[in-house]
């Protein structure tokens, strides 16, 4: 009889990024001495690093805890669809649960989905990342390089049926370093993504299978994320180190002694979960699962 399985969908905060740092082998060790963001990590695995950083992940100890397949994405990141496309081309009846952890708010497309068929997403020129599109091409302009046709057409689409600025607005922003301000630009669009995520994916889940939604580790986004109530109510509240329950993340990370791997490993710049904080994020879902 096939075992049930349980999809986590989310980016590298869920794929346990940095884990391997926590291997007790004299290479591993003599790592956390050194820059090792994923540029640095990834040609340096092993078979063994790899087999740790699954099995130590909170996805693999939710999965082995509660004697389920594990599924994730089989690359490192990640947008806001991608974790949801991983989540639709794998539920099925076997599925115990969906756990989907929300990304950074700069990783939207325009109608959340790479395969919308829409003018601008399906353009031939690829689709796109709008906040990363403005911030791109304002930066390019700062820095007098000429814009490609590609992102002439998805700035000229976007001024015209998206009211948003040319891209020229933001070079006094980023002169200024008043990121939040460029930000703010793109919030309707995120609202907009969160109902698409909400009424074509998450409802549909829910009818047949558990979701257990948890906060982006981003501020600013997970900012966003409490205005939505519904979003809100599916957000599951994460055991601290101090023995208290947060939905907000980084409310959550603080009560640890080191909030990223970058402060346990200083050399290493590293700014993901410690192995510590996956043991207490897997302990909460399987709390949480079981209430």
């Amino acid at each position: 009889m096939e075992n049930s399985s349980i999809i986590f969908g989310g980016d590298s905060f869920t794929w346990g990024e940095g884990l391997e740092l926590y291997l007790d082998t004299p290479f591993w060790i003599n790592e956390r001495y050194n820059l090792n963001g994923w540029i640095e990590l990834e040609p340096k695995q092993t078979l063994e690093s790899v087999k740790f950083r699954e099995s130590n992940r909170f996805a693999g100890i939710v999965s082995n805890k509660l004697n389920c397949n594990q599924i994730t994405l089989d690359y490192n990141g990640g947008g806001f669809d991608e974790p949801a496309l991983l989540i639709d081309k794998n539920l099925n009846k076997s599925t115990k649960s969906i756990v989907y952890q929300f990304t950074t708010f700069n990783r939207i497309n325009l109608h959340f989905s790479r395969f919308c068929k829409c003018e601008f997403c399906n353009s031939k020129y690829d689709n796109v990342r709008v906040y990363d599109l403005y911030l791109e091409t304002a930066l390019k302009k700062l820095n007098n390089i000429e814009l490609t046709d590609g992102e002439h057409f998805h700035l000229n689409w976007l001024m015209k049926n998206k009211n948003i600025p040319d891209s020229n607005l933001f070079l006094n922003t980023i002169h200024t370093n008043k990121v939040k301000e460029l930000m703010d630009i793109f919030i309707p669009i995120f609202e907009e993504n969160l109902d698409i995520f909400i009424n074509d994916y998450l409802n549909r889940w829910l009818e047949t299978t558990p979701v257990y939604l948890i906060d982006s580790w981003d501020d600013y986004t997970s900012e966003l994320l409490f205005r939505n109530p519904t979003i809100e109510k599916y957000l599951i509240p994460l055991k601290g180190y101090d023995g208290k329950y947060y939905k907000k993340w980084k409310e959550w990370e603080t009560t640890f002694p080191y909030s990223r791997i970058q402060y346990e490993f200083l050399n290493t710049e590293n700014g993901h979960p410690t192995l510590l904080q996956h043991q207490y994020i897997a302990d909460s879902i399987i709390e949480y699962m079981k209430n």
